[in-house]
């Protein structure tokens, strides 16, 4: 099992060369609006290619080939516009932003990928990246759409299949058991995918297995802690059995394009404790609605999946699961777990 997704040394000395910075990391300033709705795009490093985000879709993708060439491309939905089939040489930066920009203001979006969950997403990822206050206490976002990935099939279910995935659906199905109409009938016959939506970091030593919400989502908040309990596990069992080199490569690239604002003295923290971090679930809602139901059930979900977690995935994390908002498109992280959770 590893997780690699700092950029290729030919793509990140590219975008360190020349200019600073680079044309292409000003996209991550670029606000676009699509269905009425405003957003800024957000920049994600995948290895030899740059993953530009809208919500929760892809709206284009440049890969460095072999010979140095950057290339764009786009989902089959998108490659309706000559822009993302274009081949650049690396001194022609500012053509590929031309075109880029055109092709941005020309694309459509279906609005389903625009929900409150992707805008939230893409805002943390650029509030607690490229806006973050250096030199605080403020959590800072690694990365999203996070998948451990593993050697072949055979390992991944060894050790998330099986010991993880079915384990955590049956804890889903112990909720229909007690209530199906509460919490929905046949619930371990659902999807559990092995994507998490982000992983952030609060110093000193805390990793952030993180699920996004949106505030009208009341089943997805209060059936959380069972994505959750799979994704920790999976961050438990990785952090002893592989290494976090790649999580360490990732976050130094991203400080030294300005993706990630910090100081020295962060660094040298976030450095040093990520060698033994401690793995907490969290939870965020945005714009969450106060007046619903979902909370208690939330409360009651967290204690079942901390009274069902299974003794050699080691010690429970749920009684350290947080709990944070997003008030309003562009608001600040808040913790609210004792609102929310009680305790």
């Amino acid at each position: 099992m590893y997780y690699e997704r700092s950029l290729v040394p030919e793509l990140y000395s590219l975008l360190l060369s020349g200019e600073r910075p680079h044309p292409l990391l000003y996209l991550v300033e670029r606000k676009l609006e699509k269905n009425k709705i405003q957003m800024r795009l957000d920049l994600q490093f995948r290895g030899d290619m740059l993953h530009f985000y809208l919500g929760l879709t892809k709206l284009i993708q440049i890969r460095i080939d072999k010979k140095g060439f950057l290339r764009t491309t786009a989902a089959a939905v998108y490659r309706l516009h000559d822009e993302v089939r274009s081949s650049y040489g690396q001194e022609d930066a500012k053509r590929l932003l031309a075109d880029i920009e055109r092709y941005l203001g020309r694309v459509e979006v279906n609005k389903r990928y625009l929900s409150a969950e992707g805008r939230c997403q893409n805002w943390l990822s650029f509030r607690y990246g490229h806006e973050r206050e250096a030199g605080t206490e403020e959590p800072f976002a690694i990365d999203r759409e996070v998948v451990i990935r593993y050697r072949d099939e055979a390992e991944k279910n060894d050790l998330w299949g099986h010991p993880i995935r079915v384990r955590a659906l049956g804890m889903a199905g112990g909720l229909s058991s007690k209530s199906p109409e509460l919490y929905g009938r046949d619930l371990h016959l659902r999807s559990l995918g092995d994507e998490l939506d982000m992983l952030m970091w609060q110093a000193p030593d805390r990793l952030l297995v993180t699920e996004v919400k949106g505030g009208g989502n009341a089943h997805g908040i209060y059936m959380a802690p069972v994505q959750l309990a799979a994704y920790t596990a999976a961050w438990m069992h990785f952090v002893p059995a592989g290494s976090l080199a790649g999580l360490k490569a990732l976050v130094e690239q991203k400080r030294a394009l300005g993706l990630i604002r910090m100081d020295d003295a962060e660094w040298d923290s976030f450095e040093k404790h990520l060698a033994q971090p401690k793995i907490v679930p969290a939870l965020v809602v945005q714009d969450p609605n106060r007046e619903s139901t979902c909370w208690a059930r939330l409360r009651e979900v967290a204690e079942h999946v901390n009274s069902e977690w299974p003794s050699d995935w080691g010690p429970s994390p749920m009684d350290s699961l947080r709990v944070y908002t997003v008030e309003e498109p562009e608001g600040d992280l808040e913790d609210h777990t004792v609102e929310f959770l009680g305790g």
